[in-house]
């Protein structure tokens, strides 16, 4: 009659473990949509919009990179109603591999920025960063920006080839990647 019980026991908290990992699984695949592109994931706290989608398609070469000149992806981030504070990390990832990016791309001519909000004629001398070998596959944009409000901030990420830095070797080739957010928690 033990081992009886031993074993029920045994099932019904496997059944237990397997209705909670089901649960969990409907709920995050409930919460994100994609829709021509756009890819909408609503949580408990955050909300995160990637406007026209994550992919990096057009990465221009530019002696001066602006704001109406250079590539861009847009992600708008805020929090849910009724959430407590967090924090947001936006990654550049590259795409590395088989019909991916060249790799003399790498170390040199890729630049990116970004700004908050509306940056029309912006220069970005003050926050150009440049992407290295040793960021691939993912490097931090924006680390611990501060989500305080429902009202969604806009970020707008830039990326182009630095005409300086180009070679004749490096025309023609091809960079693939794509711009994620996450968000946590902080204590309120």
């Amino acid at each position: 009659m033990d081992k009886k019980k031993l074993i029920g026991t045994i099932v019904g908290v496997v059944a237990f473990a397997a209705l909670i990992a089901g649960a969990t699984y409907a709920w995050l695949s409930n919460n994100l949509t994609v829709t021509n592109g756009v890819y909408n994931l609503k949580a408990s706290n955050f909300v995160i919009n990637y406007t026209n989608g994550t992919a990096i398609t057009n990465v221009p070469i530019l002696a001066t990179a602006t704001a109406s000149t250079a590539g861009v992806v847009t992600v708008k981030a805020g929090l849910a109603a009724g959430s407590t504070p967090g924090k947001l990390t936006i990654y550049l990832n590259t795409q590395t591999g088989t019909g991916n990016t060249d790799t003399e791309l790498l170390d040199g001519p890729i630049k990116y920025s970004w700004c908050r909000g509306t940056c029309s004629g912006t220069t970005f001398a003050d926050n150009t960063k440049t992407l290295a070998s040793t960021d691939t596959p993912q490097v931090a944009v924006i680390t611990n920006e501060a989500l305080t409000t429902t009202t969604q901030n806009t970020y707008n990420i830039y990326f182009w080839l630095d005409g300086a830095e180009v070679g004749d070797s490096q025309l023609g080739k091809k960079y693939t990647g794509y711009i994620s957010a996450s968000a946590e928690q902080t204590e309120s």
